[in-house]
């Protein structure tokens, strides 16, 4: 990974966790892999974030992250969601999500947007899991490239 990436990841991690504790509402530190598809090719994203329930309208939880995607050429994002869940009675949560991306690239960088959807699975109180599909899309110029991705991941409570 070059430096500068590295740099900037490491940055943004401690950023996130200091943000975190300094919150006086319920967040939560996660972790996820997977797999991204462009044009045949298939990534490994590795990701952690840091969330924040109910920050918008005391209905919309902020996550915070970055990943860094192995064998993509030492390829790094950062980003943001919002993410409402949806109303249910009984079974997982289901939430919906959208937020700006960074991607980095050696020295370059692209500008993006995420959409995403998943379900949050509490395996006990202390520990959810989670599944996730998202599609990326990062702007070129007048272009944008979509990139598709399923991630599983855990989260656990700060509080």
């Amino acid at each position: 990974m070059q430096p500068r990436i590295l740099r900037i990841l490491l940055l943004t991690a401690v950023s996130f966790l200091a943000l975190a504790h300094a919150q006086d509402r319920d967040s939560y530190l996660g972790a996820s892999t997977g797999a991204v598809s462009l044009l045949g090719y298939v990534g490994l994203p590795v990701s952690a974030h840091v969330g924040f329930e109910d920050v918008l309208f005391g209905q919309v939880d902020v996550r915070v992250g970055g990943t860094y995607y192995v064998g993509s050429g030492d390829g790094a994002e950062v980003h943001v969601d919002a993410l409402y869940t949806l109303p249910s009675v009984d079974g997982p949560d289901v939430y919906l999500g959208v937020g700006p991306r960074a991607f980095l690239v050696e020295s370059d960088g692209l500008a993006g947007l995420g959409l995403l959807a998943g379900a949050a699975f509490p395996f006990t109180p202390s520990l959810t899991g989670f599944a996730e599909f998202q599609a990326n899309t990062y702007f070129l110029g007048p272009l944008g490239v979509t990139v598709g991705g399923v991630r599983l991941g855990v989260n656990v409570p700060l509080d």
